[in-house]
């Protein structure tokens, strides 16, 4: 695991992002999204994919 805190100018607050490498069978029920349309974990294009939205 490694975290990484950031404070950032858009937001206007400190973020902080949590990584970790994860075996392909950890994927399990990972992917599927919450109530608020957001997954815990994500391959590379879907970390692009939020910091592009940020």
């Amino acid at each position: 695991m490694l975290s990484v805190a950031h404070t950032s100018a858009v937001l206007g607050e400190r973020v902080t992002v949590h990584l970790s490498v994860l075996d392909h069978d950890d994927l399990r029920g990972g992917l599927k999204p919450d109530a608020g349309g957001r997954s815990q974990r994500g391959d590379l294009a879907a970390l692009r994919r939020l910091v592009a939205g940020a």
